[in-house]
């Protein structure tokens, strides 16, 4: 992992702000949820890299998208695609519609990537562990949670366990006016 956390250094991930601190911050912080939970390498290493190209709601870009080959030979195919479709998709919105779609729209130039579960499953493991690492998103993770086995998604238990544990927690920080 040392090589990542280089190469984003070199891209200035470490001077970005982000919500609670520098954007590598938050990278490792959704590194580290996901490697708890037991998620697949390539999921480990796209949670790294999720936002490096900018998102829908965080705009700074680290990296370039005509650079994505640099990236893949970094962290391979697998990985880098799902940051990729991360960084494209307009979230939270696309991870519903493809529940349904099977396809992922990028918000920016409109072309549909077709989406298999395996995929999606990989995405919402690291939406999961990014929205946990900011403690945000409380609406969505409530949204989520009732149509994920509707749709026949299964997360692993861990990471239900931990979205129902945020969850709860916030509503009582709610109910206790504590944001």
């Amino acid at each position: 992992m040392d090589k990542y956390r280089l190469f984003l250094r070199q891209r200035g991930a470490d001077q970005a702000g982000h919500m609670h601190g520098s954007l590598l911050e938050h990278l490792q912080g959704t590194l580290r949820l996901l490697q708890s939970w037991g998620c697949d390498p390539h999921v480990c290493r796209a949670g790294l890299f999720h936002s490096i190209y900018g998102t829908s709601i965080y705009g700074h870009r680290s990296v370039d998208l005509s650079e994505r080959q640099l990236v893949k030979r970094l962290i391979g195919g697998d990985s880098e695609r799902l940051a990729f479709l991360f960084c494209v998709a307009d979230r939270p919105q696309a991870w519903l519609e493809a529940l349904s779609g099977n396809a992922l729209r990028h918000r920016i130039t409109g072309a549909m990537h077709p989406i298999d579960r395996v995929t999606l499953t990989g995405l919402l493991e690291i939406e999961s562990a990014n929205l946990l690492d900011q403690a945000a998103g409380w609406d969505f993770v409530q949204h989520f949670l009732g149509l994920q086995t509707a749709h026949g998604l299964r997360l692993r238990p861990p990471i239900i366990a931990a979205l129902r544990d945020g969850l709860a927690r916030n509503q009582m920080q709610v109910q206790q006016g504590l944001t």
